[in-house]
C-alpha cells in the first residue's frame, strides 16, 4: 500500500499572537518579521540545524495562516513607521 504524505505548498504564510510574521519560502529558508514595540526585526533564514526545521514545521501547524497581503503589508507599515533592530 502506497503512503501519500502531505506536501505544502510554498511559499506559505503565518502570524503568531506575539507579534510575528512568517514567509516560509520552501522546506530550505524562511522570512520573519518581528514586531517589538516601536521597532522591528527583518531576517531571512536559511535552514540548516534539526531545531530550525522543528520550529518552521510547528509554526506551519500551529500559526495563523495569512495571505501574502497581509505580510507584505505589515512589513510595509514597519518601514514606514518603526525603527528597524539590525544585529
Amino acid at each position: 500500500m502506497e503512503t501519500k504524505f502531505y506536501k505544502p505548498l510554498f511559499p506559505q504564510y503565518r502570524k503568531l499572537n506575539d507579534g510575528c510574521y512568517f514567509k516560509i519560502i520552501d522546506k530550505t529558508a524562511f522570512e520573519e518579521l518581528k514586531i517589538m514595540g516601536k521597532k522591528y526585526m527583518f531576517s531571512t533564514i536559511r535552514i540548516v540545524q534539526f531545531s530550525e526545521r522543528i520550529y518552521i514545521e510547528d509554526v506551519l501547524k500551529t500559526a495563523i495562516a495569512i495571505d501574502e497581503k497581509d505580510f507584505v503589508n505589515q512589513l510595509a507599515i514597519c518601514r514606514r513607521d518603526l525603527k528597524e533592530m539590525i544585529f
